[in-house]
C-alpha cells in the first residue's frame, strides 16, 4: 500500500517514438512497472526528467452533438 503514491523505482527500458511533428524531436519515456505511469526520460541526462503528459486518443474524445 502506498500512502504517498508510487516511488517509480522499478521501470522498463526507455522507449523512443516519433512525436508526429515535423519540427519536433523524438519522444522518449520509461514506464513504471508497479503503477504503469509513463515518465519522460532524457538520453542526455540518462534519467527520468518529469512526468510524461497524457495524450488523448480519438477513443477518449467525446463526439459533438450540436
Amino acid at each position: 500500500m502506498w500512502f504517498f503514491g508510487c516511488s517509480h523505482r522499478k521501470t522498463g527500458l526507455p522507449i523512443t517514438v516519433p512525436s508526429g511533428d515535423a519540427d519536433a524531436t523524438e519522444d522518449t519515456y520509461v514506464v513504471c512497472l508497479d503503477c504503469g505511469q509513463q515518465l519522460a526520460y532524457s538520453w542526455e541526462e540518462m534519467k527520468i526528467v518529469k512526468r510524461r503528459p497524457q495524450k488523448t486518443s480519438r477513443r477518449d474524445q467525446q463526439p459533438s452533438t450540436g
